[in-house]
């Protein structure tokens, strides 16, 4: 059962990565290190985003359930390709990330980064078997926090690219930025779960 699992999330996740590397392809115009890098962080953030939104989905809509048994594996595999793309930032910039890392450490783009990693591997770490037991009853509230990461990521997003989003939305000349579409994506990602929330709070209320 769960060898199918990962064959089936292994493919989906190719798929993910070959439509992401088709988008950023028609972006950029050409195939580069680059190229391949913002791929990497586009599939991750992608296949992160559905395994924390298929809860959601499924509690609104009954075609999501059967997908929920997709959950762990392909949050597992939005984080590998969320450290390829770090190994990649690491590798494309060593002088910023490794030469100057105390200064790298004073940027707030680069603190929600780290801070995200650092939430999205202990989730990783705890969805083990051996991680779970560990955990024991705080391993759902522990997860959840990946929703905070997600957040972080957004902010992450705007600071970086946000004038360029602006200048992109008044112009509307060219596609829309990749990074702007996963931060779309990642927005819907927390209101679906926040609109779970207020659903489940109200219906702990009793009728007037």
């Amino acid at each position: 059962m769960k060898t199918s699992l990962w064959l089936s999330s292994i493919l989906f996740s190719i798929v993910i990565f070959i439509v992401s590397l088709s988008y950023i392809f028609l972006v950029a115009g050409n195939l580069n290190l680059v190229v391949l890098s913002q791929t990497t962080a586009l599939t991750g953030g992608i296949l992160i985003g559905l395994s924390f939104v298929l809860s959601s989905l499924s509690y609104f809509f009954d075609f999501a359930d059967s997908k929920l048994k997709y959950r762990k594996q392909l949050g597992l595999l939005g984080y590998y390709f969320a450290v390829a793309h770090s190994l990649s930032l690491i590798y494309r910039f060593p002088t910023t990330y490794v030469e100057n890392f105390p200064h790298w450490l004073t940027q707030l783009p680069n603190i929600l980064g780290l801070a995200a990693m650092f939430i999205l591997t202990y989730m990783a770490i705890i969805s083990t078997e051996a991680g779970m037991r560990l955990s024991g009853t705080y391993f759902r509230p522990l997860l959840r926090t990946g929703y905070l990461a997600y957040a972080f990521l957004i902010i992450r997003a705007y600071l970086i690219e946000g004038e360029m989003w602006h200048q992109w939305a008044w112009s509307l000349d060219t596609w829309p930025p990749p990074r702007l579409l996963l931060t779309v994506f990642a927005l819907n990602v927390i209101f679906w779960r926040l609109a779970m929330e207020v659903s489940l709070q109200l219906k702990k209320k009793p009728v007037a």
